[in-house]
């Protein structure tokens, strides 16, 4: 995964908790979307980058953000 993203021109980012919990926040409160953490982890990492520079505010983005909490419907 490194080598096909680094030969690319891709980057990665690594998040902390606290930073994934913040962005599973941010859209739960400001989007109405309830992620899973490693979705969190996704839009969190697209920030450092944009923060970095290495994500431009003109630079289309794609952020996969799946896998809600479960709230028990689904086992009723």
């Amino acid at each position: 995964m490194r080598a096909i993203t680094t030969a690319t021109g891709g980057s990665f980012a690594a998040v902390s908790d606290a930073e994934m919990i913040d962005a599973r926040r941010w859209l739960a409160q400001d989007e109405g979307i309830d992620v899973c953490f490693a979705a969190a982890a996704a839009l969190a990492g697209a920030a450092q980058l944009a923060a970095r520079g290495e994500i431009r505010g003109e630079e289309p983005v794609l952020v996969n953000l799946t896998g809600g909490e479960r709230n028990g419907a689904a086992n009723a």
